[in-house]
């Protein structure tokens, strides 16, 4: 965190990073000196006001960096005059974002000043040269994947570990004659394997996923995620269903299935298959747990259990599923805090999902579905009739102009995204014409789909009705009523429910649920 010491006028900053652990402190030591030095000899502003930004280990690939955002902060309250740095590289390597930032800079009137690159944001022509080092920063991350990939690639074809092993399997680092590390083997843990060949066994005998996953946690037999970050603890149905298709315990281990890829106009990464022709396969039988026999036995198990609870076109069967119950996913267990799930045929009944599935609670409730809708529907009316309803008129008022101008926010943001791709997508077309790259061209690319993605939002933004509808009394107690029967659009009500509950639960003793947070709402 900066120090300041002149809080009543401008100062400049400096800002410096680099981007791996391995990399020696004096990195970032070296780039605020050679900064401070071109600050006194162009004479930028005042030596004893200069402002220090760093960011240690940190990848120029992502904004969320904390040196780099409390330096944006102070340039948004006016603190900073301007901004000097080594290299384009140290404020950003992502060329989307580069742009955004060069942006925001020109708003608030604060240049830019690259040393190794020559560049001043606040001359004439600084944006297209800008624009073309922030492409040739963005194509050396493209270049480090690449490189980064093969790597890993070799270290699967050698047969050490790319990444986390499953449960049954463990790493050891492999040591060369000097005693530097090659890379990390992969062994069998003993133990592991018979549970998993156990889980395997009792499945093909006939044994639901719940029942197993209940019957190791009653033995307390430690479960995959025990001693990492994840919040619930324990074995689940859907710990077991992924161990049964997870192929490595037949001794197929496949490498660069999926790859991570940025959506267009936003900062949201999503995985997507790759071809097959790329998707390296190993056959490692001196890491086999489950044979071959039983491996396909308990698939073919599983197609079948598949088939039957979704039908020949493979599609959800309408007659199943938390679509038919509007509390699904809204209500919690008062002991665990686990989501309530539906069990029952002839009577539907609410019961905690970590004691049905896990075994792990110990609260043995059970309410029944349409009792909650009926108890729900008589606690509104009361509601309604009561002082909380002028209230709560006044708020929805409220709710309607804030979302009215979250709106308007949200075209305005979208807009302005756009027309920041457009000036990049002019750019590059133009550098494309006097100098053809197949590298230039694939970013052109890429930015006509962030351009189409832009347009497309600003559509939906546009079709959206503006301010959300109001009910007056008499519309709510009609839903309550159509909510009383079980009304068939269950989506919507359990959206408008999962607004105003907040997370209801349903405790022990009481016979009826508890409605503290809808009570809260209100």
């Amino acid at each position: 965190m900066p120090q300041n010491p002149f809080s009543s006028q401008q100062v400049t900053a400096v800002y410096a990073r680099f981007s791996s652990d391995r990399q020696r402190d004096t990195s970032i030591e070296d780039q605020v000196r050679r900064c401070r030095e071109h600050i006194d000899r162009e004479q930028i502003g005042p030596v004893d006001a200069i402002a220090v930004f760093t960011d240690f280990a940190m990848s120029g690939a992502s904004l969320d960096r904390p040196g780099f955002e409390q330096l944006m902060r102070q340039v948004d309250e006016g603190v900073i005059a301007a901004i000097v740095t080594e290299d384009v590289s140290r404020i950003s390597r992502d060329f989307a974002d580069a742009a955004i930032i060069f942006r925001r800079l020109q708003f608030a009137k604060v240049p830019l000043i690259s040393i190794a690159d020559g560049i001043n944001t606040s001359s004439r022509h600084a944006k297209l040269s800008f624009a073309l080092k922030s492409l040739v920063a963005d194509i050396y991350l493209d270049d480090l994947r690449d490189k980064t990939l093969r790597g890993l690639e070799g270290r699967a074809r050698a047969g050490y570990a790319t990444g986390m092993v499953p449960y049954g399997f463990r790493t050891r680092p492999d040591r060369d004659g000097h005693g530097n590390v090659r890379g990390s083997r992969i062994e069998l843990v003993a133990r592991e394997g018979e549970i998993v060949r156990r889980i395997f066994r009792e499945h093909l005998d006939g044994r639901s996923l719940a029942a197993i996953a209940r019957r190791l946690n009653d033995e307390g037999i430690p479960s995959p995620r025990t001693g990492s970050k994840h919040r619930r603890f324990g074995w689940s149905a859907g710990t077991i269903r992924a161990m049964l298709y997870n192929e490595r315990y037949a001794a197929i281990w496949r490498f660069k299935q999926r790859e991570w890829v940025r959506v267009p106009g936003s900062r949201k990464r999503l995985p997507r298959q790759r071809a097959a022709g790329e998707v390296i396969t190993l056959e490692r039988p001196d890491l086999r747990i489950i044979d071959a026999e039983t491996w396909h036995a308990v698939q073919v198990s599983l197609r079948a259990i598949h088939h039957r609870y979704t039908g020949r076109d493979g599609r959800a069967s309408r007659s199943r599923g938390r679509n038919r119950y509007v509390f699904s996913g809204i209500l919690r267990c008062g002991a665990c805090h686990a989501p309530m799930v539906v069990n029952g045929s002839t009577h539907v009944y609410y019961v905690c999902g970590a004691r049905r599935t896990k075994g792990t609670c110990q609260v043995e409730l059970a309410v029944r579905e349409d009792e909650i809708r009926r108890t729900f529907v008589q606690f509104v009316h009361e509601v309604l009739r009561g002082p909380r309803l002028r209230a709560r008129r006044d708020q929805l008022v409220q709710i309607e102009e804030g979302h009215s101008a979250h709106h308007r926010d949200a075209l305005a943001s979208r807009q302005e995204l756009l027309a920041d791709a457009q000036t990049r997508l002019e750019v590059l077309i133009a550098e494309l014409g006097r100098a053809p790259s197949s590298r230039i061209a694939e970013a052109v690319r890429e930015l006509e789909a962030e351009v189409a993605a832009h347009q497309a939002a600003i559509g939906r933004i546009k079709s959206t009705k503006d301010t959300p509808a109001i009910a007056s009394p008499a519309e709510l107690r009609t839903w309550l009523r159509q909510l009383g029967m079980r009304g068939s659009d269950v989506p919507r009500d359990r959206t408008r429910l999962a607004a105003w509950l907040r997370d209801a639960t349903l405790r022990k003793r009481c016979v009826n649920p508890t409605w503290r947070g809808f009570a809260r709402s209100w």
